[in-house]
């Protein structure tokens, strides 16, 4: 069984000890959220003995950059620490104002907000203003849900503008 830790830096909540009592259980964790290394491919695996059995003698190599900017991250945990505070405190802040817009914020331990609005194809009309969110409707929600990962301060302040904008248009349809 694999239980997938992706954001436990964020979350501090995590199952690994599990894998002292049950020999078939992994717990994965990648460096691609709070280490700021999208795209890198570097994680790694917590696992019982029947696991890490299984993965004994594997040959795996990842490119050298790769290798390099995860034993930094893993070396530099102040940092990362800074990093998480750093996202909470700008992730608290777009809440509250997407929340005093009337939109509904899910609580995250995460770096992205899940959110609700009595707007349909919200995703689609902030991507015509040139902000890019996930849109939800390929995971069976409906086109009112979106996925809003935490950016700079910039790019905060950019969606919340936008998404202002895209509210008031629709009131004064109503």
């Amino acid at each position: 069984m694999l239980i997938d830790e992706a954001y436990f830096e964020f979350s501090k909540i995590t199952y690994a000890n599990l894998v002292k009592s049950y020999s078939n259980i992994a717990v994965s964790r990648t460096l691609s959220k709070s280490f700021g290394l999208a795209g890198s491919g570097i994680g790694y695996l917590i696992g019982g003995e029947e696991i890490i059995r299984k993965f004994s003698g594997l040959d795996i190599m990842l490119p050298y950059p790769s290798v390099i900017a995860g034993i930094y991250a893993l070396n530099n945990a102040e940092y990362i620490k800074e990093f998480i505070e750093e996202n909470n405190k700008k992730k608290n802040r777009v809440m509250n104002i997407i929340s005093d817009m009337g939109i509904k914020v899910y609580p995250s331990h995460t770096n992205f907000l899940l959110m609700k609005t009595e707007i349909s194809e919200i995703s689609r009309r902030l991507a015509e203003k040139g902000v890019f969110i996930s849109d939800l409707t390929h995971y069976s929600l409906s086109s009112e849900f979106i996925r809003v990962t935490i950016g700079s301060k910039v790019e905060n302040d950019t969606f919340v503008e936008i998404i202002k904008e895209i509210i008031e248009s629709h009131l004064k349809l109503f």
